[in-house]
Formats: structure tokens, C-alpha cells, sequence
């Protein structure tokens, strides 16, 4: 017999909200100033408001246009990656506190640095944690 899974925060709006997390309105909290540089690994200040989700727009590639960008949805407390299509490389997302710290792309090779280059970090509304 399963258990369902428990939504952090209960049920009313918060539940409501995760039924569809790629629709939800989002607030920008964190903006990569240097898109366009190679990330081996790195760490974004979001910010005092935590959030359950969060949005994290990446790049296939520093040279791509920021209007080209794939949003990923990362859950706190849950194993989560980013990837910006589906032939990019993969970066894992941890969280500590405030800060996300999206690591070194899965290959472990530095040629890949410069692919799947986070852009903005969105917290999802609906999901605040107080």
C-alpha cells in the first residue's frame, strides 16, 4: 500500500499552485550578470524569502541569446538538475538556505563549462515558505 505524497504548507492555495508549477507566476530573484563567461560551478543569493520551487532559466550555450532560454522546475529537499535541452549537459541543484548552488555540468569535463549556463532564478508564487 502507498503513502501520497505530504505537500509542504498544507493544502489551499499552496496545494493549488503545485498542480501546475510551469504556469504559476513567478518573481525574477536572481539574474547571472555574466551569461555570456563559462560556469564551472556556482552559488546565486536568492534572497530572505525561501521558496518550496523555483524556476531556473538556463542557456544551451554561452553564446546563445537570453530570449533562448529552458526553464526547469527545482524542488527544495528533492534531487534536482537543470539541463537546457536535450541534447545539453546536466548540472545538479542543491539548496542551502537562501543560496542555490548549481554544479559543475555532470561530465565532469571543464570543455563542457560552457554549456547549460544559468540565467535567472524565479521564485514561484504560491509556494513561499515563512
Amino acid at each position: 500500500m502507498g503513502v501520497a505524497p505530504r505537500i509542504p504548507g498544507g493544502g489551499g492555495k499552496f496545494k493549488k499552485t503545485f498542480e501546475n508549477l510551469a504556469d504559476s507566476e513567478k518573481v525574477l530573484l536572481w539574474t547571472n550578470n555574466n551569461h555570456t563567461s563559462e560556469w564551472g560551478s556556482g552559488t546565486a543569493d536568492t534572497g530572505t524569502q525561501l521558496y518550496a520551487a523555483y524556476c531556473i532559466a538556463v542557456k544551451a550555450y554561452t553564446s546563445v541569446s537570453p530570449q533562448y532560454v529552458m526553464e526547469n522546475i527545482v524542488v527544495r529537499d528533492a534531487r534536482c538538475c537543470v539541463t537546457a535541452n536535450d541534447r545539453s549537459i546536466n548540472r545538479m541543484v542543491t539548496f542551502d538556505g537562501a543560496n542555490i548552488t548549481i554544479g559543475t555540468p555532470f561530465s565532469g569535463d571543464t570543455s563542457h563549462w560552457e554549456s547549460t549556463i544559468p540565467y535567472q532564478i524565479f521564485g514561484i508564487k504560491g509556494t513561499e515558505i515563512k
